[in-house]
């Protein structure tokens, strides 16, 4: 018996480098790829797309191209904080949560959903973070919002939980390693926990009751950032000077902080997953701290712009490391990107019309058939390599496209997740929509109704992958 092995791919974005070019920051793309010239936020869903959200709108970039999310409604047009994209989140069901200048947003790309929640709608969204129990908890103007991960509840921290909190502007809010949430307003600091009916500690929850404590404490000053690293370490800043303290202590003392660095007006931070603080400024570009005690770091800068000039260019309004550990660079003109770690090469086959590439980038299944054909899905329809000689040196590429059901404005018909072969004649081929049988005799595509209403029965959304055992 034969037997068929499936690869399942995911897609990455890769950091397009001409040359090694050591610990330089490179610019990505032309200025104008994007749709506003300062970017606020960056995150990454479990696609690897990296989502970019900017003055005017939210910017795709797939490793190659960028693509835009624009609110183009009527009336938006007389209301641009629809458009101001101040931060982006991504939750544990890779759904993108869209705070804007004046609004919340939800895009699930799996069904290409774009819904807003209009209890949001006046409301300047600085900060969103996810709990255990996969509620989303909001930092606005106007203090802080709980809501079930369905959206249909909100519960607002109020006068009731915290005077001091209440209806305050909350400019972050972080999740510790011990299910605290920390929240920094206009008055300072604010340890928030959640306690059930016998006094211990648990997530917050909309069907059993529970308790939200909160501890505050003054600090005079503004509070640029505040990051956790693995071991339960908050660095911050206050001002132009950079603390850090261990947060297992039940009360926060500033006094008990420990003093990184000084002098300059620290504006965004990021922890890496080697435990580094980089840290982004205002026209002084970026520093890394390495930890070498608990109280000493080794320092090294960097500076966006060639020039080294104290101006906007040198300026960073927010960093992310994404899943290959590329540190992505947001300022008020431009993209920049660092590659982390050298790769080995390897041949690629790009996207194109001609017998030599693929239909779309993003590879989501690989599959070989009995006559050594290789099956592969995109993003973007199903594509066969059949070799042109025994050495398997030369390709040629033949393109096939689903044109049942295709739908006008997202083509998630074509949207292919993953394949297996049924038999020797058939491929089964999962979309963001539905199941199709690949009739390879016959180079046709149809509807496999019974695994697609299974699906559909159990509010399943789509199948990621395939798996078939020996059994017949």
């Amino acid at each position: 018996m034969k037997t068929h092995i499936l690869f399942i791919i995911t897609f990455i974005p890769i950091l397009l480098v001409g040359q090694n070019n050591g610990d330089r920051f490179i610019q990505q793309g032309h200025p104008y790829d994007l749709l506003g010239g300062s970017i606020n936020t960056i995150t990454q869903d479990n696609w690897g797309f990296l989502w970019f959200g900017t003055d005017n709108g939210l910017s795709r970039f797939d490793g190659y191209n960028f693509k835009h999310l624009h609110n183009k409604s009527k009336s938006n047009k007389t209301n641009p904080s629809k458009n101001y994209i101040k931060k982006i989140f991504l939750d544990s069901e890779n759904r993108l949560w869209i705070g804007m200048h004046k609004g919340l947003s939800i895009y699930d790309d799996a069904i290409y959903d774009l819904r807003s929640i209009p209890e949001f709608d006046n409301l300047y969204i600085n900060s969103l973070k996810e709990d255990a129990n996969k509620n989303i908890w909001v930092a606005t103007h106007n203090g802080i919002y709980i809501l079930s991960k369905d959206s249909k509840e909100i519960y607002h921290i109020g006068a009731e939980n915290s005077s001091e909190l209440d209806n305050k502007k909350v400019n972050f809010i972080v999740p510790d390693q011990h299910n605290n949430f920390w929240a920094f307003s206009e008055y300072g600091i604010h340890k928030i926990w959640t306690t059930d009916q016998n006094n211990i500690k648990t997530s917050f929850s909309f069907t059993n009751k529970c308790k939200v404590n909160i501890s505050s404490y003054s600090i005079k000053g503004r509070i640029g950032f505040f990051v956790i690293d693995k071991e339960n370490n908050a660095y911050f800043s206050v001002d132009n000077t950079i603390y850090t303290i261990n947060l297992e202590n039940d009360t926060f003392n500033l006094n008990d902080a420990s003093i990184v660095a000084q002098g300059e007006e620290y504006l965004c931070a990021q922890m890496d997953s080697y435990n580094n603080l980089w840290v982004g400024t205002r026209y002084r570009g970026i520093t890394l701290f390495k930890k070498k005690s608990d109280v000493k770091f080794t320092q090294k800068k960097y500076w966006i712009s060639p020039n080294r000039s104290y101006d906007i260019s040198n300026t960073v309004t927010t960093l992310y490391e994404d899943n290959l550990g590329n540190i992505w660079v947001g300022t008020p003109k431009e993209l920049f990107a660092m590659k982390r770690n050298n790769t080995q090469n390897f041949n690629s086959i790009r996207e194109g019309e001609d017998s030599n590439s693929l239909t779309n980038r993003i590879v989501t299944g690989v599959l070989e058939d009995e006559n050594t054909n290789i099956w592969i899905t995109t993003s973007y329809g199903l594509n066969k390599l059949s070799w042109l000689n025994k050495d398997k040196k030369g390709v040629h590429i033949d393109h096939y496209i689903n044109e049942i059901n295709k739908d006008q404005n997202f083509d998630s018909s074509n949207s292919l997740q993953s394949l297996i072969s049924k038999d020797q004649n058939t491929l089964w081929i999962s979309t963001k929509k539905n199941i199709l049988s690949y009739n390879i005799k016959n180079e046709q595509f149809f509807e496999d109704k019974q695994l697609s209403d299974f699906l559909k029965n159990n509010n399943l959304k789509m199948a990621r992958c395939f798996f078939k055992d020996e059994k017949k």
